[in-house]
């Protein structure tokens, strides 16, 4: 995300936008924040100022950052997120829209009524409030009475043990060719120059409200080097569901948070 610092004079930086993200460090600062119309970003009415709004200062980090990365932008349901500390100016909506990884393309980020996902294709799903209300939780996929945490700071998507090699064996028995490789970094993968090459399976996500999402093979695996294609899933040993944004490249991502409802729109995101 691209946005503006300081007031007279400002400076422009970037974040990574990440939905399981509060504003959590030791050193906090005022400061005015500025959005605009751009190539990755669009509000309401054009620039707008957010002034007083609150920044932290993190002394440790891990993960991939960009060389460009100021670091996190909060849009968790925290009461110091971005999200909440913008208010009613948006009227609890915001969505995004991930392009694939090695695109040319810039991803994009709406806020208000620009941040309506709707049309042909459209699923909507209601949000699930727990007592961790840092998160946006959904009902269904892949724990039939539990719920999903979608995270878009994480990239790969996260099951519980036992269910993740259910799901393993699957995509194993449903995929048309190559021979299933496992390794401890990725659990599964194949020997192949491309994610579109060696027949992997379309895996589809159940949610509350009949709202089904289908995941094409490029939301599921990952081309790590030449010749090897990894599988996006990874298996967690405590009962966590969490869909990582390699799950949701090429989706409109759209929050509601006033009707308490997300959507999802298959969409081409270079063109968006």
């Amino acid at each position: 995300m691209t946005y503006s610092l300081g007031a007279n004079p400002s400076f422009q930086t970037y974040g990574v936008v990440d939905t399981g993200s509060d504003l959590t460090c030791r050193n906090v600062v005022h400061n005015t924040l500025t959005l605009a119309p751009s190539s990755t970003s669009d509000i309401d009415g054009g620039k707008v100022a957010f002034p007083k709004t609150l920044f932290g200062c993190a002394d440790k980090t891990t993960g991939y950052f960009v060389s460009e990365s100021s670091g996190i932008v909060g849009l968790g349901r925290g009461s110091i997120s971005l999200i909440s500390q913008m208010g009613s100016s948006i009227q609890g909506k915001f969505l995004y829209c991930l392009t694939p990884m090695f695109s040319d393309k810039l991803s994009k980020l709406n806020f208000g009524q620009k941040a309506v996902v709707s049309g042909s294709g459209t699923i909507s799903t209601p949000l699930v409030k727990t007592d961790n209300d840092n998160y946006y939780h959904m009902h269904g996929w892949p724990i039939e009475e539990g719920n999903t945490v979608i995270d878009s700071g994480s990239r790969l998507t996260i099951l519980p043990q036992g269910v993740y090699f259910k799901v393993e064996s699957e995509v194993i028995a449903k995929t048309k060719s190559g021979q299933a490789r496992i390794t401890r970094a990725f659990s599964l993968w194949y020997a192949s120059e491309s994610i579109e090459s060696f027949g992997a399976p379309i895996i589809t996500l159940h949610f509350r409200s009949n709202a089904h999402v289908k995941l094409n093979p490029m939301n599921t695996f990952i081309l790590v080097s030449s010749g090897r294609v990894c599988f996006g899933f990874r298996p967690m040993m405590r009962s966590v569901s969490l869909t990582g944004n390699l799950a949701q490249v090429n989706l409109l991502v759209g929050f509601d948070l006033q009707n308490n409802i997300v959507s999802f729109k298959p969409t081409d995101c270079t063109m968006f």
